[in-house]
């Protein structure tokens, strides 16, 4: 796998919310209610950078698998163990380079030369092919985040809109629910550290 500036990027973005998470906050805020517990599963979710560099024919599909569960499981083992393949396979790239390059200048024949250029040219045809079909899969992801991006968007102008609209008549109905004989439950809930959601009540 090509190790590009794209992918140096994409790479380096994907580690350094990792690296922050490591530091650790100044001040530790209070522990969430015992009913709110951090889901794992979003640590990497399925359209981040290092995961889509699974889909490359260069991982079998027995690492495919185990690398998607260590993301899930230890998100920082996953990014050092993909910091470590990309390195291994540059690695091993750059040396089969250059043996192919020391082919071709040990030919001893036309034949001989000809076909160690041919062996150089579709070694480097494959791997920039395969690098523009990774491009082409994060420009695909990209622009399907854009599209939902602007949905969201135009939502949240919906959103505005109508709250500015209903903003006295919002107000009034605050103000009259907090002077009324009993506080409001979501007061109390939240003033109690409660943030669940009110069970939806039965039709």
């Amino acid at each position: 796998m090509k190790l590009t500036p794209l992918l140096l990027s994409l790479f380096l973005l994907s580690a350094f919310p990792l690296f922050l998470a490591a530091q650790g906050p100044e001040g530790k805020p209070p522990p969430p209610p015992p009913h709110h517990q951090p889901r794992p599963d979003k640590q990497f979710r399925p359209g981040h950078p290092l995961l889509r560099v699974l889909e490359s024919d260069e991982f079998s599909e027995e690492e495919r698998t185990r690398l998607r569960k260590l993301s899930v499981e230890n998100p920082p083992e996953f990014a050092k163990e993909m910091r470590n393949v990309f390195r291994m396979r540059r690695q091993t790239k750059a040396k089969n380079m250059l043996a192919l390059r020391q082919a071709y200048l040990d030919a001893k024949t036309p034949e001989l030369k000809d076909a160690a250029k041919k062996k150089i040219q579709e070694t480097i045809r494959k791997d920039t092919e395969r690098h523009l079909l990774f491009q082409q899969r994060i420009l695909a992801d990209t622009e399907r985040s854009l599209r939902q991006m602007e949905k969201r968007l135009a939502d949240m102008k919906k959103r505005y809109e109508k709250q500015q609209a209903e903003k006295d008549a919002v107000i009034e109905k605050r103000m009259q629910e907090l002077l009324a004989s009993e506080p409001p439950q979501r007061l109390i809930r939240d003033a109690a550290g409660d943030f669940r959601k009110p069970p939806r009540k039965k039709r």
